[in-house]
């Protein structure tokens, strides 16, 4: 779900962004915006979001299955390019990556079975629960993965929702909140 904000200043509640247990850590969520043509400035900022350390395991998990899985691809790949075009073993070069295709894929999937395996009952997904999308002035934006943090996020900021779906409202009253649609909202501001 997304959820915007507006403000410098957010108020983060105590559980799990991932299963809603009690939090013993964080994770970082961070976004990066570039602007400039000749000279080109990026601008990073970042939240910690509060998240178990079960958790925390099955994400990381998951990423080093990411990164593993690129590595072997990569090194296969050229491995097989200098195979084939660079010695008189073309086909060679061809087995070569066709292999490190199928063993990234395998590694990916023995990996993230593995990183599943860490997952509690009550997690919502295997990867990072809270993304950071980025911001325009004050409204920072963030896609939240689990409904129950989603709604504890929303409540314990709920004077500094913005940009807020009809959809969303509707979410919220069914689950017992009567926020009324009308509140004030920032301006939105542009970039070009």
């Amino acid at each position: 779900m997304r959820v915007d904000f507006s403000g410098h200043k957010f108020v983060f509640p105590q559980q799990c962004a991932c299963c809603g247990a009690t939090p013993q850590t964080t994770l970082t969520a961070s976004a990066s915006k570039s602007t400039g043509r000749r000279v080109v400035h990026t601008t990073s900022k970042s939240w910690d979001f509060p998240y178990c350390t079960q958790c925390i395991k099955h994400v990381l998990a998951a990423n080093t299955a990411m990164t593993t899985t690129t590595g072997i691809i990569i090194a296969s790949l050229l491995t097989a390019a200098y195979l084939y075009f660079f010695t008189a073993a073309p086909v060679l070069g061809i087995v070569v990556g066709a292999g490190g295709i199928v063993a990234g894929i395998c590694a990916y999937n023995s990996l993230m079975a593995k990183a599943k395996s860490m997952c509690g009952s009550n997690c919502v997904c295997l990867q990072k629960a809270v993304s950071y999308l980025g911001w325009q002035g004050s409204c920072h934006m963030f896609e939240i993965v689990s409904s129950g943090y989603a709604l504890a996020f929303m409540m314990a900021n709920q004077s500094k929702l913005v940009n807020v779906k009809p959809e969303v409202w509707q979410w919220l009253q069914a689950n017992g909140y009567n926020i009324s649609p009308h509140q004030p909202q920032s301006a939105k501001r542009q970039m070009s």
